[in-house]
């Protein structure tokens, strides 16, 4: 390949990590911010109204208030920025080393990049598992 393409394609994904990274940090900053529920407090309690809201049983108001919070916390796009600036790390470590390496064959260090994109796709189908409880809080209210 044109080793002026790896250079390209290491520099967009270092402008594009350093975007994403720049829009989590205010998305992070937003949340520590703001006022913290008195029920968020508890240890797991986020898991456990979530699980409540999985299963369809019956919660308090201040449960569902802070259910709602939750879901749209992670359905918000400034969220998958967090995985969107790990997986352009990742990217940006895999077209450097190819960039770097000038044509030859790549190695093992070359693709040590990939695990931080596979976290990333973790992590984004996690909050999007998150995201797709917004229509049963919809009907649960």
């Amino acid at each position: 390949m044109d080793l002026r393409l790896f250079g390209f394609l290491t520099i967009v994904a270092l402008a594009l990590a350093l975007v994403f990274a720049a829009f989590a940090a205010v998305h992070v900053k937003r949340l520590g911010d703001r006022t913290p529920a008195p029920i968020s407090e508890e240890i797991g309690s986020a898991k456990a109204v979530l699980n409540k809201v999985r299963k369809r049983e019956p919660m308090s108001k201040d449960e569902l208030d802070y259910a709602k919070q939750i879901v749209a916390d992670r359905s918000s796009l400034m969220a998958y920025c967090i995985p969107g600036a790990l997986f352009m790390l990742g990217c940006f470590f895999v077209f450097g080393s190819l960039y770097y390496l000038h044509g030859a064959t790549p190695s093992e260090r070359t693709f040590l990049g990939v695990f931080p994109m596979l976290t990333s796709t973790n992590f984004a189908i996690r909050l999007l598992g998150g995201a797709r409880l917004k229509g049963r809080l919809r009907k649960m209210s």
